[in-house]
């Protein structure tokens, strides 16, 4: 089995003014993995997944990251990884790619921890 899924149909969400995320691999298509491109140009408050792990990759970014009470820069091309369970948060501005497995769930997400 594959799935091709094209720009158009993408799936965007606002989690608020300043940050965008567009959908393409939804838990509608596989509960093993979501894929999406997120926009960040702001922050995001404490949050975290209690069923996810979830993998970052920056297309374009000059953002930090405040994870477990550490912070990290992160610019183009860096990767970060976060278990399901980890406390993060982020300030600044980034195009990134957007892995959760299992695949995302609103209901697994907790934030403004």
């Amino acid at each position: 089995m594959y799935i091709k899924i094209n720009n158009t149909d993408k799936i965007t969400r606002g989690e608020s003014s300043q940050y965008i995320i567009d959908n393409y691999l939804t838990k509608n298509m596989s509960n093993n993995v979501s894929v999406a491109v997120s926009h960040l140009n702001g922050k995001i408050n404490k949050t975290k997944n209690i069923e996810s792990d979830r993998v970052y990759y920056f297309i374009n970014a000059n953002a930090k990251f405040t994870i477990d009470n550490n912070t990290v820069q992160v610019n183009n091309g860096d990767l970060i990884f976060i278990s399901k369970n980890t406390i993060y948060s982020v300030e600044g501005t980034f195009d990134a790619v957007l892995i959760n497995t299992p695949a995302f769930d609103i209901k697994n997400e907790i934030t403004n921890i």
